[in-house]
């Protein structure tokens, strides 16, 4: 576990597997982010990551009573601390010039979901859908129930893949020209969270503030490719 020390945040990515079930690489990661969040680590959980990320610190996971949420989801931002601290992290505290959105549209593709997150974590986005689509704990644990790092193009494929395995309906699969006519329009974000960056160096010097990728079933586009860490 020596070599966990050498890397400064660890990245959880989607996958096809349940974070509530019992396979045996399921419940190692689970001890392993017990073990990130006891040294205090910056951890990132997307899709699967997050809902395995929140088992593993005490909360709760389960298949969605709604069913599959496949699309762009307008998702809104409750905590306003959340939004206080953010300003502050990035210098932005005091520019009343600077305008935080309090509600973001992310592409969305899963069927599970959190019911319950960890005792003394916060949700700071919810939606319709979903209840918790973003928590944090600590300040250095973060996940995130939609796909930031999705395009129009991989959610459309995503889609006719689920349909060929037989895991969605045809009637499903019949909303992907109004996704994408959705996702058509691509804008360059007005800020950017520091305390979480999207942008990470692919070196394996700790000086530089490396991550390592935890689960390699999910997708990361090559611009934020990081070093694999093999459990």
């Amino acid at each position: 576990m020596a070599k966990l020390d050498k890397y400064h945040g660890f990245v959880v990515s989607g996958s096809p597997y349940d974070a509530y079930g019992d396979d045996y690489w399921i419940l190692k990661l689970c001890s392993l982010l017990r073990i990130l969040y006891a040294k205090e680590k910056k951890v990132l959980g997307v899709c699967f990551g997050h809902q395995v990320l929140c088992r593993a610190l005490g909360g709760k996971v389960r298949k969605s009573s709604t069913g599959w949420d496949i699309g762009v989801r307008g998702v809104s931002i409750v905590k306003d601390c959340f939004l206080d601290d953010v300003m502050e992290v990035d210098g932005f505290e005091g520019q009343a010039s600077v305008e935080i959105p309090k509600s973001l549209a992310i592409i969305e593709c899963h069927q599970d979901e959190v019911s319950e997150v960890p005792a003394g974590a916060e949700i700071i986005s919810v939606s319709e859908k979903t209840g918790v689509e973003m928590f944090t704990f600590d300040g250095h644990v973060m996940g995130i129930q939609g796909h930031p790092e999705y395009t129009k193009d991989i959610l459309c494929n995503l889609i006719d893949r689920l349909l060929n395995n037989g895991c969605i309906e045809k009637t499903t699969n019949s909303r992907a020209p109004k996704i994408a006519s959705q996702m058509t329009c691509r804008r360059k974000p007005s800020f950017v969270i520091s305390k979480f960056p999207t942008k990470y160096p692919a070196r394996t010097d700790t000086a530089s503030g490396t991550c390592a990728r935890l689960s390699i079933s999910g997708f990361i586009p090559p611009t934020v490719q990081l070093n694999s860490f093999n459990f």
